[in-house]
C-alpha cells in the first residue's frame, strides 16, 4: 500500500472501522450470515458473508455510504453547536465526522458485487423469468431501477479511486452542514445556469 495511503488510513481509521461496522450491521439487518470480520488493517478490511441476493446486496453496499454520512452530519452539527466554546470535544467530533465521510464510500470489492448480483438478477428475471408477465415487469423497471442503480455504484466508485473526489464531498457535506441555506443557493444557482443553457440552445 501506498505511503500515502497509509498515512489516511492510520489518520482516519475511525473511518474505516465503521464502514466494515456498517457492512455488518447490514448483513444482520438483513439476515445474511456472517462469517469473519475484519474492522482495519494496513492492507484491507472486510466483512466476509454468505452470498445475498440482490436487493440484499445493493443495502450492505451502500450501508456505510447512508450511515457514515447520517452520523457525521449529527456529529458536525453538535460541533458545529459548541464553536463559541471550542474544546477538546469538538475538535474530536469533526475528526470522527471527516473520517466517517472520507470512508463512506464503497470499495472497488462492494460495488464489483453489486454490479454482479444486479446484473445476474436481471438477465435471470427477464431473459429467463418463468412468468411472461413478471418479465414485462423487470423489463419495464430497467430504465427505472437497474440503470440508475448502476449509474450510482459507478459514480460512488470513482469516489474510491480519487481521494479529492472525497475531499470535495466533505466540504461539500461540512457545508451543507454548516449552513443548509447555502446549498439550497447553489443548487438553485446550477438550476439557473442549466435553464439558460437550455434556452440558449433552444434559440439557435
Amino acid at each position: 500500500m501506498a505511503s500515502r495511503q497509509l498515512f489516511w488510513h492510520y489518520v482516519f481509521f475511525p473511518g474505516m472501522i465503521f464502514h466494515e461496522l456498517s457492512h455488518y450491521i447490514a448483513c444482520i439487518f438483513c439476515g445474511v450470515k456472517v462469517r469473519k470480520v475484519k474492522f482495519f488493517g494496513t492492507e484491507e478490511a472486510y466483512v466476509a458473508h454468505e452470498q445475498p441476493n440482490v436487493w440484499q446486496s445493493i443495502v450492505i453496499t451502500l450501508a456505510p455510504f447512508v450511515l457514515g454520512n447520517f452520523f457525521a452530519i449529527l456529529l458536525l452539527n453538535a460541533a458545529n453547536a459548541m464553536l463559541s466554546e471550542f474544546n477538546i470535544i469538538v475538535i474530536i467530533y469533526y475528526w470522527f465526522a471527516f473520517a466517517l465521510i472520507l470512508y463512506s464510500f464503497p470499495s472497488v470489492q462492494d460495488a464489483k458485487n453489486s454490479f454482479s448480483t444486479l446484473i445476474n438478477f436481471y438477465s435471470k428475471a427477464i431473459l429467463r423469468g418463468k412468468k411472461a408477465s413478471m418479465r414485462i415487469f423487470w423489463l419495464i423497471t430497467f430504465p427505472f431501477v437497474f440503470i440508475p442503480l448502476v449509474l450510482l455504484l459507478g459514480l460512488m466508485l470513482l469516489f474510491n479511486y480519487a481521494f479529492a473526489f472525497r475531499i470535495i464531498w466533505l466540504a461539500f457535506v461540512l457545508l451543507s452542514a454548516y449552513n443548509p441555506g447555502i446549498i439550497t443557493a447553489l443548487f438553485s444557482l446550477i438550476d439557473a445556469i442549466l435553464m439558460g443553457i437550455a434556452k440558449a440552445l433552444s434559440t439557435q
